[in-house]
């Protein structure tokens, strides 16, 4: 339900709950003139002719339910409505025609009984409007200060009047879908020589419904992660010394290769429980390039020390996507360009229907790796049935990051 709005004049109330007996005695036809007034009761006495019918705010009190927080301050107090409650004397004054008088009320009265709730603007604020309970000693007390001879006389509570805030009220932000919480593992035990416990990398891609005046993007975490060439890692464990190199092993522990250069060069983002690791942007021999895609495992040490080590696999790339990342075919052949495609260990799928590798120009449903691994051309099977599809690429097993979709 959106917060109230409220009214930047009170007498906007006045002037409704006026209308609302005017009308009424209008339609009632009582057969003598009268005047409906917010005045206070004395001043419109001295009119001549007729019944004076005086319905005069006299008391605006704060309303208990909507008082603010006890967190407050200058900013969150011109942001909300003050919440009110309005007092209002109901009285009619016809010199000695006393029949005209109560009559004139008790249409009066009619008329706001049948009106318990009174609707402001278009936000949907409602008041209720009651008939307040008073005793004759405070009436008399009332009257006293209205200077006038007591007259025939009820009182209306008008409650929650809010007035509008100096300030925009601002939207809810939105309920978060995502939260990380970090705590550096200090009970790992074997923290003192330093112990690993995985990688993981954040990914961001734009969506097909995407475009250059309006940025799709959504995000995920992977962990272990699966990191394309170029793209930053973390690894974290306990007890890393911030001195220590890196090292690259394939999947099954063997061929170890010094990748320290791959540390991330601001030492501020290096910490005992996390390290930032860079990809090189080419393939090729390490550490100067990321090898070629695949399951790889990467540990820590000094010396002859080593740490556990931990699995990080390497996706292919796909380079130049567009926004919005909907691919267009030339020919009826479709072509992306990335690094790392090897032949006969790559597969090529949109949505879940696969394509086979072809060693020429692509027929229906083949693809073709050229450019020395930098290229796919393929076609879409021809069975294919009418819709939009994610290209998905994978090389021995790791697949890349959601890139390109296809129209068909």
């Amino acid at each position: 339900m959106p917060p109230p709005t409220g009214v930047n004049d009170l007498s906007i109330i006045t002037d409704r709950l006026i209308a609302i007996v005017r009308s009424a005695i209008t339609a009632a036809a009582p057969g003598f003139p009268f005047v409906v007034s917010g005045s206070m009761p004395e001043s419109v006495r001295a009119e001549s002719g007729g019944c004076k019918i005086s319905l005069y705010l006299y008391y605006v009190g704060i309303d208990p339910s909507a008082r603010n927080s006890n967190i407050t301050g200058p900013e969150i107090s011109r942001q909300r409505p003050l919440g009110l409650e309005l007092y209002y004397l109901l009285t009619a004054f016809s010199g000695k025609e006393y029949v005209q008088e109560q009559h004139a009320l008790t249409i009066a009265m009619r008329a706001l009984q049948d009106t318990p709730f009174l609707r402001l603007g278009g936000g949907g604020e409602e008041l209720t409007v009651t008939l307040s309970m008073e005793g004759i000693d405070k009436l008399g007390i009332l009257w006293q200060a209205v200077s006038a001879p007591f007259r025939l006389t009820s009182i209306y509570k008008v409650a929650i009047a809010f007035i509008s805030p100096s300030d925009p009220t601002p939207a809810p932000a939105k309920k978060p879908t995502v939260f990380t919480l970090t705590a550096d593992p200090t009970g790992l035990p074997f923290a003192e020589s330093g112990q690993l416990m995985g990688t993981h990398a954040r990914v961001t891609y734009m969506t097909p419904d995407s475009t250059p005046q309006s940025l799709q993007t959504r995000t995920y975490d992977l962990s272990p992660a699966a990191v394309a060439p170029g793209q930053r890692f973390s690894l974290i464990g306990g007890g890393i010394a911030t001195a220590n190199q890196l090292f690259l092993l394939d999947a099954d522990g063997a061929n170890e290769s010094d990748v320290t250069a791959w540390k991330a060069p601001a030492p501020a983002v290096q910490t005992t429980t996390a390290v930032l690791v860079d990809l090189p942007a080419g393939i090729g021999a390490v550490p100067a390039n990321s090898p070629l895609p695949g399951v790889y495992q990467l540990r820590s040490g000094a010396g002859t020390a080593r740490t556990n080590s931990v699995p990080v696999s390497i996706a292919p790339a796909l380079t130049g996507v567009a926004n919005p990342p909907i691919l267009a075919p030339v020919a009826g052949v479709f072509t992306v360009n990335g690094l790392g495609f090897v032949s006969g260990k790559t597969e090529v799928l949109l949505d879940a229907v696969a394509m086979t590798e072809a060693g020429g120009p692509p027929a229906a449903g083949e693809f073709q790796i050229g450019a020395g691994g930098t290229t796919l051309a393929f076609q879409p099977p021809a069975n294919l049935a009418p819709g939009r599809f994610g290209l998905r690429v994978r090389v021995s097993g790791v697949e890349s990051a959601p890139s390109w979709w296809v129209l068909l």
